[in-house]
């Protein structure tokens, strides 16, 4: 059976700017290790995603290690 994630996307995510951790999306997948990822994004955090693609590019050098 695959594990599948289905996650908001918040204003943590990927990397917390104010502690420089992990946000939820990340930690979950690490320690859970889904097999497919799906993100919900609100508005705003689609206009980030579109600028700079920060959520799948952690989740892609997450994957690496």
């Amino acid at each position: 059976m695959s594990k599948i994630l289905f996650s908001p996307v918040g204003g943590t995510d990927p990397i917390s700017e104010n502690n420089l951790h992990d946000g939820s999306l990340l930690h979950i997948c690490r320690c859970y290790k889904p097999d497919k990822v799906y993100l919900y994004m609100s508005k705003e955090i689609l206009k980030h995603h579109e600028e700079d693609d920060r959520y799948l590019y952690c989740l892609r050098k997450l994957d690496e290690l």
